[in-house]
């Protein structure tokens, strides 16, 4: 899959499909791919976001750090390029129902959409037999690793707690048991 930006178009788009609900956030490989923002407003000139701050070390943060004192501009860009777009939907019966496909391709001239056009449009169809059975394969070996890895992490845990002394032992193993435990049960 790889790194992309999101892509926000508030201008109307062309021969979208009537049975899906207008969309504005999409993303695209053709700018940056830095996982940025970029936007094309309802005049069809494109922004990109700008986020400035200062990194702060944070030991009970995801990385350990976090964004603090931020800021957010949008900054006009001028370049010339062709960039497509595109997202994936879904109905809520997705487990009888494919994925739906959207994708739009914009020419943009010195900053300014120039052309906008429907590129592709595949809207969810029902699976078909031999694609549920598929399906149903694949949800098979996910859960088996599912189960692979829950095996795991109980060998880790024991690993860790034999390092532990004797009476941090029984308490910890006690307590990392039954959180396991419960979540095999969810």
């Amino acid at each position: 899959m790889g790194l992309f930006d999101d892509l926000r178009v508030k201008m109307l788009l062309p021969n979208w499909p009537s049975d899906i609900p207008v969309r504005e956030s999409f993303q695209t490989k053709d700018l940056d791919c830095c996982m940025q923002v970029y936007k094309i407003d309802e005049e069809g000139q494109l922004w990109l976001e700008k986020m400035d701050g200062e990194r702060q070390d944070d030991p009970a943060a995801w990385l350990e750090w976090k964004w603090v004192n931020v800021t957010y501009e949008w900054i006009k860009q001028d370049l010339t390029t062709t960039i497509n777009f595109y997202d994936s939907f879904s109905t809520s019966d997705y487990e009888k129902f494919s994925s739906g496909w959207i994708e739009y391709r914009a020419v943009i001239t010195e900053g300014k959409v120039s052309k906008i056009e429907l590129v592709e449009y595949r809207p969810t169809r029902p699976w078909t037999e031999e694609e549920l059975a598929e399906h149903e394969e694949m949800k098979k070996k996910n859960e088996e690793i599912r189960f692979k890895y829950k095996e795991n992490q109980v060998d880790a845990l024991k690993q860790e707690i034999n390092r532990l002394e004797p009476e941090e032992k029984v308490e910890i193993f006690e307590y990392l048991t039954s959180q396991i435990e419960k979540d095999n049960v969810e």
